[in-house]
Parts: structure tokens; sequence; C-alpha cells
């Protein structure tokens, strides 16, 4: 018994560190406008529009605002990976103190035809 509340004790320790780690480390940009440069640093990733050899065919950025909520939005498609057709990161940024923050990330990818779902999503290919 004892061991198993040690265990659920270090798993919330770890939790909570790996939480203050992120927040305390996260990105931010000080550009007065969100542009897709700054979206990019902010998640640390590079978005080359034709694509790059051997990983991908093409490549978007995207930022949407609407009532102070931007939402960016980078989708990477032509993956060259049998299961996987495209894969998209989606996060939610805010402006704190004068710089562009990341917030919540979402990543989904779309399957190749036949290995499983078409649409934008979590779960995985098979």
């Amino acid at each position: 018994m004892y061991k198993q509340i040690a265990t659920v004790v270090l798993i919330i320790l770890i939790v909570a560190l790996g939480a203050w780690w992120f927040a305390s480390n996260r990105e931010s940009v000080s550009d007065e406008e969100l542009t897709s440069a700054g979206f990019l640093s902010l998640l640390g990733v590079e978005c080359v529009p034709e694509g790059i050899e051997n990983l991908y065919q093409s490549c978007t950025a995207e930022i949407t605002e609407a009532e102070d909520i931007w939402t960016a939005q980078v989708t990477y498609s032509g993956l060259f990976d049998d299961s996987i057709q495209a894969a998209r990161i989606e996060a939610k940024v805010s402006r704190e103190n004068g710089e562009w923050v990341l917030g919540e990330v979402v990543e989904a990818v779309q399957c190749q035809p036949g290995r499983g779902h078409q649409d934008f999503s979590a779960e995985l290919c098979v």
C-alpha cells in the first residue's frame, strides 16, 4: 500500500515539475504583430513552403484572430511516410507583457488513403 502511495506522489511531483519547467522555459516573441515567422519561432519549427526533400512536399503557416484570441496553425503536406499523409500543429497564442506567448499546442495527423482517418485527428494511422 505504501509503495502505491509513494508511486502516486512521485508521479504528481514529476508532472508538477514538468509543468513548472514548461511555464518557465516557454519561448516568447516581442513583435507588435504576430507573424508567421514569429509563430514558427515560438514553436521551434521550420516551415519551408516548397517542402524539404524526403520530409514533406509543402508547408503552410496561417494565423487567425477572433475577439483577441489568436490561433496559429502549421500544416505539413505530402509527408514521405507510408501511413501519414499530412501533419498539423495548432496553437493558441496570447499577448503577455508586450510579448507573444505560446499556449496550448495540439498536434494532429491525416492518414494516407486506406491507412486510417482522412480528417486531421490525434488518432494513430495504421
